[in-house]
């Protein structure tokens, strides 16, 4: 608490002394958190060595004896010449190098100080003479400075204002040099002090006050550059986060294409080993069936019998297809030309009533693709649709402009108007050998994903329960393909391929 009796001046400089301490000891604590940043550390040193110099200020301005005095204006004297000591390495780690001579005369001088203290030569227990007064402190007392304690003053603004050269003159690595005016005004200041105090003229002293504005424009340049790093820090754990996913996506596709050849192996060894029984099972139930029966059920087991080994049969051909690698070989295609082919060659695989609408949106472009690859592709996708409405429905083929990632694709779409596909199923759609199907394989989706990411596109699979699904395949697009086919831009056409009988 502060005494009733103590002046409006002792009250300043005493609060002066709580915010050197207190920005001191936020330094350190930075610096205890990272030690590599040294000149947080030394600065933080600087800051409460001035709060013990404003303490002697208070202690100076509140002195009612010669001998109070004296030891006020020593311990300025002792802090003040520590502050100016610990100012040279921390204008040192501004300038990224020093020579080292600089170093053994900071030093020199608070050791000098504290010798003159303890042999008696830094005061003298006489008061100082007093001139005229400007107003600011007319109680102040002073003790004598001897001639060690002038030459420690000296001293003390020789180290400030080399300190602040070398800081000046070289390149400020850590970005923490205030503006010049800051440190030019702390010199002015402690040269005022001085020759107030030598000239006897009783006044406030300015140094406590002056090194605040030292002390602010540091602090500002911390906190400017602790955003810089906070800044810098988000960037690169973004760009880490980034990395991060990428290798987790290269890990999954390599294990993913690892995954694939291992069986893509097995199934050509499978394939293999299933021709000749497959064959042999075929002959067989083709034999049978020409012989005469004897039994009732005779000729429903030969049904059954090629209806199995018709179903082996297409689960070798897509293990054939599934294992054999990709190789596109492309050229470029209108899209309503891709469509057109891919619905006549499904077409003779539906069943008569069913009812196939082909579509071209926006201009429907050109695209480069295997058109052999994307036909098969298209078909089978155009028959799953179509055994994915037992009941009846239309199945619709469409080519319109897209986007992806940003991108501009050519877009394929097969849409059905069967019950849609809910959730649990439609996370297990993609799995190899996974079908609802009777007769299925669960290929079908496999080889077309693979066919259109061999193009560098994506397939994306659309399904709510009760609304039907729709299967869209992003193809990428040239820009000047895209470009040279923007001009032709033609209507929405549709065709059926099934019309529905007249009434």
């Amino acid at each position: 608490m502060v005494g009733p009796q103590m002046s409006a001046l002792g009250v300043s400089t005493l609060a002066l002394a709580g915010v050197y301490a207190a920005v001191g000891g936020h330094a350190l604590v930075v610096w205890g958190g990272r030690r590599s940043d040294r000149v947080v550390g030394v600065f933080g040193l600087v800051c409460l060595s001035m709060a013990v110099y404003a303490l002697g200020s208070t202690a100076l301005t509140e002195a009612h004896s010669v001998a109070e005095a004296g030891r006020a204006q020593t311990l300025q004297l002792i802090a003040a010449s520590v502050a100016a000591a610990l100012y040279i390495p921390f204008c040192s780690e501004l300038r990224g190098g020093t020579p080292r001579w600089v170093y053994p005369f900071g030093l020199g001088l608070p050791i000098t100080a504290l010798l003159l203290t303890f042999f008696g030569g830094l005061v003298v227990p006489q008061a100082a003479p007093t001139g005229p007064t400007l107003g600011y402190a007319p109680n102040l007392v002073q003790a004598e400075l001897t001639l060690g304690g002038e030459l420690v003053q000296a001293w003390l603004l020789s180290c400030i204002a080399l300190a602040i050269l070398l800081a000046y003159c070289g390149e400020d690595r850590q970005r923490l040099r205030p503006p010049v005016w800051a440190p030019a005004a702390v010199v002015s200041c402690a040269a005022f002090d001085i020759w107030a105090e030598n000239t006897g003229i009783n006044t406030v002293y300015l140094s406590e006050y002056a090194f605040l504005v030292l002390v602010i424009g540091v602090s500002q340049r911390l906190i400017a550059r602790a955003r810089r790093v906070s800044r810098a820090l988000s960037l690169r754990t973004a760009e880490l986060e980034a990395s991060t996913q990428r290798i987790e996506a290269t890990h999954q596709a390599r294990l993913r294409r690892e995954q694939l050849a291992a069986v893509g192996e097995l199934s050509a060894i499978v394939a293999h080993e299933l021709r000749n029984p497959l064959a042999i099972i075929g002959n067989a139930s083709t034999s049978l069936g020409r012989a005469r029966p004897q039994c009732d059920d005779w000729l429903t087991l030969v049904e059954v019998l090629d209806e199995e080994a018709d179903r082996l049969d297409r689960l070798v051909d897509g293990l054939l297809t599934y294992s054999q690698p990709i190789e596109p070989r492309v050229e470029t295609l209108d899209t309503a030309r891709l469509l057109a082919m891919a619905t006549e060659r499904a077409r003779h695989a539906l069943s008569p009533d069913a009812k196939l609408r082909l579509e071209v949106r926006d201009h429907g472009g050109r695209c480069d693709v295997d058109a052999e690859l994307l036909c098969q592709a298209l078909c089978n996708l155009i028959e799953n649709a179509h055994h994915a409405m037992p009941g009846g429905g239309t199945v619709t083929v469409s080519a319109g402009d897209g986007t992806r990632g940003g991108r501009p694709t050519t877009l394929l779409q097969v849409t059905d108007d069967g019950p849609g596909m809910p959730a649990p199923l439609l996370e297990r759609v993609r799995e190899l050998f996974f079908t609802t199907r009777q007769n299925g394989t669960g290929l079908g989706l496999g080889v077309v994903e693979r066919v259109v990411q061999a193009h560098g596109g994506e397939m994306e699979i659309d399904s709510v329960a009760g609304r039907g699904t729709t299967i869209s395949l992003h193809l990428p697009r040239r820009i000047a393909t895209a470009q040279a086919a923007a001009p032709t831009a033609t209507p929405e056409a549709i065709v059926l391929a099934h019309p529905e009988p007249a009434s």
